[in-house]
C-alpha cells in the first residue's frame, strides 16, 4: 500500500461520526469564559485588596526561595564530593535450571536457526 492510504481509509470511515469543529468551538468557549471570569474578578469589590495581598505573599515567597537556595549552597559547600562508585554484583544464574532455548546460532546461521521457530508459530512441521 502507499503510505497514508490506510490512515485515509480510517479517517473516511469515521468522518460521519467526527465533529471537526469541536476543538475550535471548545477553545472559543474556554477563551470567552476566561475573559468573562477575569472581568468579573476585576470588577469585584475586594479585587484590589486581594491583588495586593497575593502580590505581597508572592514577593515573600520569592525571597524565601532565594534564602533557601543560598542556605542550601552554603551547606553543600561544606560537604565533600562523593566519588565512590557502586559495585554492581554479577547475576548468579544456575545454567542447569535453564530451559532449552527456542533457537541458537551456535551451529547455524540466523536464518536457518529461526526456521523452526517460524514453523512453530505457523503450526506447521519444519520440513523445509
Amino acid at each position: 500500500m502507499r503510505p497514508g492510504t490506510l490512515q485515509q481509509i480510517a479517517r473516511d470511515a469515521v468522518a460521519p461520526f467526527f465533529d471537526y469543529t469541536l476543538a475550535q468551538r471548545s477553545l472559543n468557549a474556554d477563551t470567552e469564559w476566561r475573559d468573562q471570569a477575569q472581568e468579573e474578578l476585576e470588577e469585584a469589590e475586594g479585587y484590589n485588596a486581594a491583588s495586593i495581598i497575593t502580590r505581597a505573599a508572592y514577593n515573600r515567597l520569592v525571597a524565601a526561595i532565594a534564602d533557601y537556595d543560598t542556605t542550601l549552597a552554603a551547606a553543600r559547600s561544606r560537604l565533600p564530593e562523593i566519588t565512590a562508585e557502586v559495585e554492581v554484583p554479577e547475576p548468579q544464574i544456575n545454567e542447569e535450571d535453564q530451559p532449552d532455548p527456542l533457537f541458537t546460532t551456535r551451529e547455524e546461521d540466523w536464518v536457518a536457526a529461526t526456521r523452526p521457530l517460524v514453523a512453530r508459530h505457523r503450526y506447521i512441521e519444519d520440513d523445509e
